[in-house]
């Protein structure tokens, strides 16, 4: 076989995996509904600031302190991350319809990371789901409790008897993110991960308690 025929079928297989994200295996498609945003079980709460450890691996690079996350009102977030020595990595502002960077290390710096930075936070804080009247396709499996709503193109698996979001999934070929939320304590994940396994870029997020409100 040879070179272009192998680089065709690897392309193959890939496009025809994608056709199935992931996150659907074991569950059926059951038609469409009306979903709201707080249906998606968002943990997100307005005028509360939220600590967390964080770490960023970006193929050979690694970053690891402390990000600090405060939404200040409906639709606005602002999110810095500075390592423990001190060092400033990023400073982020974020709106329905705007995204800001006050300052980023250069780094990262780059157009498609910050792209990708960009369209995982705007997921992360349910930013691209309107308040209501989403139009979702519905997902259901042998567990009455899980189910999946595909809203722009975005999978929310939720549980809706502990009313908790445990994954989702943002099909895009080679830059496919997953989230993943676990040990929910007061409604809110203790750790919040997100793949790209296409480009190796990892986040992960370990909830710090007692942070203060405002």
């Amino acid at each position: 076989m040879n070179c272009s025929a192998l680089i065709k079928i690897s392309v193959a297989v890939w496009v025809l995996a994608g056709c199935s994200p992931e996150i659907t295996k074991g569950f059926r498609k059951a038609g469409k509904t009306a979903v709201a945003a707080q249906d998606l079980y968002p943990f997100w709460t307005p005028q509360r600031t939220h600590l967390f450890t964080m770490k960023i691996d970006f193929r050979e690079k690694h970053f690891s302190g402390l990000l600090l996350v405060k939404q200040t009102g409906d639709g606005y977030y602002r999110m810095v991350f500075n390592t423990h020595f001190g060092m400033g990595v990023f400073d982020f502002e974020f709106r329905r319809d705007t995204f800001l960077v006050h300052s980023c290390m250069e780094m990262l710096r780059k157009k498609r990371i910050l792209n990708l930075l960009e369209k995982d936070f705007r997921t992360l804080f349910f930013l691209d789901v309107k308040p209501r009247g989403n139009t979702a396709t519905v997902y259901y499996s042998g567990d009455a409790s899980m189910e999946i709503n595909r809203i722009n193109g975005r999978y929310y698996l939720k549980n809706n008897t502990q009313k908790t979001l445990l994954k989702m999934e943002v099909p895009h070929g080679f830059y496919t993110g997953y989230f993943d939320f676990t040990g929910y304590n007061d409604r809110f994940p203790e750790m919040i991960t997100i793949k790209h396994r296409g480009t190796g870029l990892q986040i992960a997020l370990e909830k710090i308690h007692n942070t203060p409100d405002k």
